[in-house]
C-alpha cells in the first residue's frame, strides 16, 4: 500500500529550515491521498495530523460577509444548499480528514483519497467576484483525476449541488443574517425549497441552472484533456465527468459555486460566474493573502508547525472581519461559519494581537465598532455585549493607545470614558458587596452570583481609563478613577481572601461559593491581562497549579466542573489519573493558565502545555472551542473550527513568549519560554519590528553548540526601565556579556540595559527533553489508540501529553 504526501515529502519539509512564514515564493502543496482500506491510526501516523476524526474548515475571505464551511464528509456548505464531490467507478463520495493549506497558511485546502486505482486530489479555495469582499463568494474547486498505474484506466468524478444532507452543517444565519447582502444575488421570489427529481439545465456548456426556481447553482469546466460529460437532468444524482487515463496521466475538472445562487434575471451576474477562472482567481487571491499575512511585524522560530499555525491563526481572524453594508463599518467577528457576529470579549483579543502583529490600521478599522456613534457621527458610549465587556471595552481601547502611543487617538476616544466609568458607580451601586452585581448563568463559569471575572476586568478597565485620562491631561478624571479603582480593589480583596482562605489558596470562578462555575479568568490568577494580583502572590501560584492538577486531560484544560470541586471529590478517595475522566476539553482556555505560567518563569510547563495544544489542532491548523469528550470521539460536535478568539490567543501567547511586557514593572521580557529544539546549534529565533508599549524591538538568538549570541536593535519612543533575558530551564549558564561587560543571572534571568546591542552567552545542556510538536503527537496517538482498543498503559496519567 503507498502511503505519501504527494508534492512535498516530510523530510523535505523538515528541511526547509529557512522558510518559516508564507513568503510569495510559492510552495507545492502536500496533499496526503486517503487509503480507505486503512485504519484512522494509520493516518494519524502517516499523514500531516488532524486531531479532529471529523473535521470542519472554512472557505472565506478577508471581509466577506459570509465563508463556506467545508464539512466533516467533504461538503462545500453555505445557507442555500452544498456542493459535493464523487469519484469512482461507480461514483462514491469523494473526501479525506487529512487537509492542508497552501504554503502552510493560505486559505487553499488540498486533500486527495485513492479511488478504485485513482488518486483524486482536490484544491479548494474561495474568493469574491472581483476581490470585491461585499460580491457574491465563489467557491472554486479543482478535482484532479491521476493514474499512477502501469495500464490505461477508467477516471470518474461527479459534482451534484442540493440542499443540506448529513449531519454536523452549520445553519449559518442564527447569529447573522445578511440579506442585505444575499438579496443582491438570489431573488427571493422566485428561489424554492430543494425537491428531488427537480429538473436542472445546463447553458453555454457548463451553467447548471435549477429550471423551476431560475437560478445558476454550479459552473462546471473540464480540462481539454478528452473529459465525457454525463448531465444530470434532475438533482437527484450527480454531474458525471468520465475519461480513460493513460499510465501517469492527469486530467482536471473545475466547478465554481456561489454562496449565494445567483437568479438568471441577474445576467451580467451569471456571465461574471461562468467566466470565472481557477487559475486565475487561485493566483489573485493568493497573492492578496501573502500580502496579508506577511505585513507587520514578525515572530520566527524553527519550527514549521508553530509557523503555519501562527500565520494561519492570523488568516482565520482576518477571514472573520466582516465589511458592512455601508463600505465602511467593519466588524470583528469570531468565525464566518459559527459565532459569525461580535463579542466584546473574543474582539478584544482579536484587536490587540492586529496591534502585537504590527497590524495598526487593521486594529483601528475594528476597533470602529467597539465606538457607540449617535447618527452625526459623534461618539456616544462604548459597544458591550457582556457584563464582563465594560472593563474589556476600556482595555481594547487602551491597549491600542499603550502599543501605539497616538495620543490623538486617545483625545478621540476620551470623552466616552467618563461616562462609561459613570455606568460602573450606578451598577456596584446595587450590589451589597459594592463590587459589580451578581449575574446569571449566561456565559462561561456559569455560575449565579459574583463572577471573579468581572471584577478583574472592572479594575483593569480602571485602570485603563485612569491611563487614558493621564494620556490626555484630565488629572483630576485620573484621579478619581485611580481612588475608584483603589476602593473597589479593597472591597474585592476582602471577599477574595475570605473565599481563597476555604480552598487553600485557590481562586474560584466565582466569590460566592468555591464550588460553583468552571473555570475561566481565575485561572489566570489575575495576572494577564489583568495586573490585578502579582505573580509572586501565593494565591496565584495555588490558582495555577490546583488547576494543572485537577482540571486538565490530554495536556489541555477540561470545561465542567472548577478544579476546586475535582480536587474535593478527587481527594475523598484514593488519588487515581490511570483512567480518562468523564469530561470534555477546551481548547483556548489554556491560555488563561499558560500565561501566568510565563509570568512565574514556569517556562518548561509553558512549553509542555504549548505543545499539548498544539497536538488540539487540525491539520489546516484550526482551533476549536470546546465539546470534545477527553481521551474518546475527538469530535467537537456542532462546535465547529476554526475559532477567532483561539486563534487569537496562540499568536498572543506566541509573541508573549518570544517578547512581553510585565503587569507590573515597566520592563520587557525576553525570550520567556524557548523550545529545546529551537536552540539546537545552527538554529535561530528572531523578533522583527515588533511593537511593545515602549516602541518596537528587533532581536535576533542564533544557537551555538556552546551557547547563543544574540543581537538587538530597538526603537523606543519611551525605553523600559530594563530588558530581562531568561534562560532556559535545559540550560546552565557558564557566562554572559552584554556589549563586552559581564553580566550575572538572578533566578535565571538576565537585566539588560534598554539600549543593549549584543548579548553573548555560554552554557551547557544540563538535560535533553524530548519536547516538539511531532513528539506530542507520537504520545497522544500511542495513547488514544491503546485506549480506544482497551489496551494497557503502564504509568499512564490522563491529565497529560509529556510526562511531568
Amino acid at each position: 500500500m503507498n502511503i505519501h504526501i504527494s508534492g512535498i515529502s516530510r523530510s523535505c519539509l523538515t528541511a526547509i529550515s529557512a522558510i518559516l512564514t508564507c513568503t510569495s515564493m510559492q510552495l507545492p502543496a502536500q496533499t496526503y491521498i486517503h487509503d480507505a482500506r486503512l485504519d484512522e491510526r494509520s493516518h494519524d501516523l502517516n499523514g500531516p495530523f488532524n486531531y479532529f476524526l471529523t473535521p470542519s474548515d472554512a472557505l472565506g475571505f478577508m471581509d466577506a460577509p459570509k465563508a463556506f464551511q467545508l464539512t466533516g464528509d467533504g461538503a462545500m456548505s453555505s445557507y442555500f444548499g452544498e456542493l459535493t464531490l464523487w469519484a469512482g467507478t461507480p461514483l462514491k463520495r469523494l473526501n479525506s480528514r487529512v487537509r492542508t493549506l497552501d504554503d502552510g497558511c493560505l486559505p487553499v485546502i488540498n486533500y486527495g483519497s485513492l479511488v478504485d486505482g485513482i488518486e483524486y486530489r482536490v484544491k479548494a479555495f474561495a474568493a469574491p467576484a472581483a476581490l470585491d469582499p461585499l460580491a457574491n463568494l465563489l467557491g472554486f474547486v479543482r478535482i484532479t483525476a491521476t493514474n499512477t498505474s502501469g495500464k490505461p484506466q477508467r477516471a470518474s468524478v461527479g459534482a451534484r449541488v442540493y440542499d443540506h444532507e448529513g449531519p454536523w452543517r452549520h445553519p449559518f444565519f442564527d447569529h447573522t443574517e445578511p440579506r442585505w447582502w444575499t438579496d443582491r444575488f438570489i431573488d427571493p421570489g422566485a428561489w424554492q425549497p430543494w425537491k428531488l427529481w427537480e429538473p436542472t439545465e445546463v447553458r453555454n456548456g457548463g451553467e447548471v441552472h435549477r429550471k423551476d426556481s431560475k437560478h445558476l447553482i454550479f459552473n462546471y469546466q473540464p480540462d481539454k484533456s478528452g473529459w465525457k460529460v454525463l448531465e444530470a437532468a434532475a438533482n437527484v444524482e450527480p454531474f458525471e465527468f468520465v475519461i480513460q487515463l493513460a499510465p501517469g496521466q492527469s486530467a482536471s475538472v473545475d466547478v465554481t459555486v456561489p454562496w449565494s445562487p445567483v437568479a438568471d434575471a441577474h445576467a451580467e451576474q451569471v456571465k461574471a460566474l461562468a467566466a470565472a477562472g481557477f487559475d486565475d482567481y487561485l493566483a489573485s487571491s493568493s497573492a492578496f493573502w501573502q500580502k496579508q499575512l506577511n505585513a507587520g511585524a514578525m515572530f520566527e522560530v524553527p519550527e514549521q508547525k508553530v509557523m503555519d499555525m501562527h500565520k494561519s491563526s492570523l488568516m482565520y481572524d482576518l477571514m472573520a472581519r466582516d465589511l458592512q453594508e455601508d463600505r465602511k463599518t467593519v466588524i470583528q467577528t469570531v468565525s464566518d461559519v459559527q459565532y459569525n457576529q461580535f463579542f466584546s470579549r473574543d474582539a478584544a483579543f482579536i484587536i490587540h494581537t492586529y496591534d502585537m502583529l504590527g497590524l495598526t490600521k487593521i486594529a483601528e478599522q475594528c476597533l470602529e465598532h467597539v465606538l457607540l456613534k449617535d447618527e452625526n457621527g459623534k461618539l456616544t458610549g462604548l459597544r458591550t455585549t457582556h457584563p464582563d465587556a465594560w472593563g474589556q471595552a476600556l482595555w481594547t481601547l487602551a491597549a491600542h493607545y499603550r502599543i501605539t502611543g497616538e495620543k490623538a487617538f486617545a483625545e478621540r476616544v476620551y470623552p466616552v470614558v467618563p461616562g462609561h466609568v459613570a455606568k460602573l458607580e450606578a451598577e456596584t451601586a446595587k450590589d451589597p458587596w459594592g463590587l459589580w452585581p451578581v449575574a446569571g448563568p449566561y456565559d462561561n463559569e456559569r455560575i449565579d452570583g459574583h463572577y471573579t471575572g468581572h471584577s478583574f476586568w472592572v479594575l483593569r478597565g480602571l485602570k485603563d481609563a485612569a491611563e487614558l485620562a493621564t494620556a490626555v491631561g484630565k488629572h483630576d478624571d485620573a484621579k478619581r478613577f485611580q481612588k475608584i479603582y483603589d476602593e473597589y480593589l479593597a472591597k474585592f480583596m476582602v471577599r477574595l481572601k475570605a473565599i481563597t482562605g476555604k480552598t487553600g489558596g485557590y481562586i474560584p470562578p466565582g466569590l460566592d461559593d468555591p464550588l460553583a462555575g468552571m473555570d475561566w479568568e481565575n485561572a489566570s490568577g489575575g495576572v494577564y491581562p489583568f495586573g490585578i494580583i502579582a505573580a509572586a502572590d501565593p494565591m496565584v501560584k495555588h490558582t495555577v497549579k490546583t488547576v494543572r492538577d485537577y482540571a486538565y486531560q490530554e495536556g489541555i484544560m477540561t470545561y465542567e466542573h472548577n478544579a476546586y470541586k475535582v480536587r474535593q471529590a478527587k481527594d475523598a478517595k484514593p488519588l487515581d489519573w490511570s483512567q480518562p475522566e468523564h469530561t470534555v476539553i477546551h481548547h483556548y482556555e489554556t491560555f488563561q493558565v499558560l500565561q501566568t505560567l510565563l509570568a512565574l518563569g514556569m517556562d518548561r510547563e509553558v512549553i509542555t502545555d504549548f505543545y499539548s495544544f498544539l497536538v488540539h489542532t487540525g491539520s489546516t491548523h484550526t482551533g476549536f472551542e470546546y465539546d470534545i469528550w477527553a481521551w474518546r470521539d475527538r469530535n467537537f460536535h456542532n462546535n465547529y473550527p476554526p475559532h477567532g478568539w483561539c486563534a487569537a490567543r496562540f499568536n498572543e501567547c506566541l509573541r508573549n513568549m518570544l517578547l512581553r511586557e510585565d503587569m507590573q514593572q515597566p520592563v520587557l521580557h525576553l525570550a520567556s519560554a524557548l523550545a529545546p529544539t529551537w536552540l539546537e546549534a545552527g538554529r535561530r529565533v528572531r523578533v522583527t519590528k515588533a511593537p511593545t508599549d515602549f516602541g518596537l524591538l528587533s532581536y535576533t538568538i542564533d544557537a551555538t553548540a556552546e551557547g547563543a549570541k544574540v543581537s538587538l536593535d530597538a526603537q523606543w519612543r519611551k525605553a523600559p526601565a530594563a530588558l530581562r533575558f531568561h534562560i532556559p530551564w535545559f540550560v546552565d549558564l557558564k557566562s554572559a556579556k552584554v556589549d563586552g561587560h559581564t553580566v550575572t543571572a538572578k533566578d535565571r534571568v538576565l537585566e539588560l540595559p534598554a539600549d543593549a546591542k549584543e548579548l553573548d552567552m555560554q552554557w551547557t545542556r544540563n538535560s535533553a527533553p524530548d519536547l516538539s510538536y511531532r513528539k506530542g503527537v507520537e504520545i497522544y496517538v500511542d495513547r488514544y489508540w491503546k485506549i480506544q482498543h482497551g489496551e494497557a498503559i503502564p504509568g499512564f496519567d490522563s491529565r497529560w501529553i509529556f510526562p511531568e
